[in-house]
């Protein structure tokens, strides 16, 4: 499926949901809302399971700001968010923009693996390892089969490469909620 078509079905998508919502206002039209969601819904799924590469590791845009402690920043609250509430059972279902359906469990695993990458990069890149001598290690080896692309839009070489320019020369190798509170529009979270 091309961006573009892709794109579409999620606009389509989103005009059900909120037409869902305008059905939804009255009884009367109640059960027209109803069939938009269920279109939208339907429409929403079929095309996240249409995308050829819808679980990978996280496409971090550098240029706009982005790092690989922002992204387990982002994560850490994703998990904090989907925790059940006291003397609750299960917890939150999380519907990704791209990728499947997961819970707090799979969203904790991720969190941990990407962890791992990035204390491995900057265990590195502290010891003046270039980004190249980065990449023949392969921090990620244990988890490209799953996550890693080695052609597309985003291969686990730009993921590696956008892990290596996000950290600090010499940085602390465990990753910290305490100590990664910023972004670089200095947003304090």
């Amino acid at each position: 499926m091309t961006q573009d078509l892709t794109a579409l079905a999620y606009l389509v998508s989103a005009i059900c949901f909120i037409m869902a919502l305008r059905g939804l206002s009255s009884p009367e039209t109640s059960r027209g809302g109803n069939r938009f969601g269920i279109a939208g819904m339907v429409i929403a799924i079929a095309t996240t399971l249409a995308q050829p590469g819808v679980v990978s590791y996280p496409i971090i845009d550098v240029k706009a700001g982005g790092t690989i402690d922002g992204e387990l920043v982002a994560l850490n609250k994703v998990i904090a968010m989907a925790a059940p509430g006291p003397q609750a059972e299960g917890g939150t279902l999380i519907v990704p923009g791209h990728g499947r359906m997961c819970d707090q469990a799979e969203v904790a695993l991720y969190l941990n693996m990407l962890t791992i990458i990035r204390n491995t990069v900057q265990y590195y890149k502290n010891q003046g390892k270039t980004l190249q001598q980065v990449l023949d290690l392969k921090p990620s080896a244990g988890y490209d089969q799953r996550w890693g692309a080695t052609n597309g839009s985003w291969t686990t070489r730009d993921f590696i490469t956008a892990v290596y320019e996000t950290l600090p020369a010499k940085g602390p190798v465990f990753f910290s909620m305490k100590t990664t509170t910023s972004v670089p529009s200095g947003k304090v979270f």
